[in-house]
């Protein structure tokens, strides 16, 4: 089960050839189509028929989940509290995603921490979607592995390289902290 939050919608928006490679990957890993909340919507969604049609375009092609039910929302609460940051958006896409589901994502930070106070492992996808997020989602990555709660260890970490020194930097965050990423069999970089 693959959830998407607005970045994960946005990406997958996108009319590239990437963009392309990434939704074949994920319909081979049984990840399609992709779960959207309602609540998602709101963020990815600018209310204009123009703008909006790639991302309408796609949303077609995703199943919305439309209840959130009260005790999802508990859930959702719960987490976010645990968490000491993040959305209400972020916390439910996680909730949403448990127990073992897969989130999609371009807010590697809110949603990673989220995702740890989770009580079961969920997988975390990430791509960088601009140079300014490279440090950011590198010291989310180093947090993950450095992590000792079950959910961060049996997480899979996949790397969408859309720009190279992301993925460079997070090589050199993980090689900083003694960690190659070469010798992880549960970290894959497409």
């Amino acid at each position: 089960m693959l959830i998407i939050d607005s970045g994960g919608v946005s990406r997958l928006a996108e009319r590239s050839t990437r963009t392309l490679a990434l939704i074949r990957a994920l319909r081979d890993d049984g990840l399609w189509p992709p779960i959207a909340p309602t609540v998602v919507l709101v963020e990815s969604l600018q209310g204009h028929s123009e703008r909006d049609a790639n991302t309408n375009r796609f949303l077609k092609t995703c199943v919305i989940e439309t209840l959130v039910t009260a005790r999802t929302a508990r859930r959702a609460a719960e987490l976010r509290r645990q968490a000491r940051r993040g959305s209400a958006v972020d916390a439910i896409v996680v909730t949403l995603a448990e127990p073992g589901g897969t989130v999609l994502t371009g807010d590697t930070a809110d949603t990673a921490d989220t995702a740890d106070t989770a009580d079961d492992s969920l997988a975390l996808v990430s791509f960088a979607g601009r140079t300014g997020d490279a440090g950011e989602a590198a010291a989310t990555v180093v947090r993950a592995f450095q992590a000792e709660t079950t959910a961060v260890q049996s997480r899979s970490i996949i790397f969408v390289e859309r720009d190279p020194i992301y993925c460079g930097d997070i090589r050199a965050a993980l090689a900083s902290i003694g960690i190659d990423l070469s010798a992880r069999p549960d970290v894959e970089e497409v």
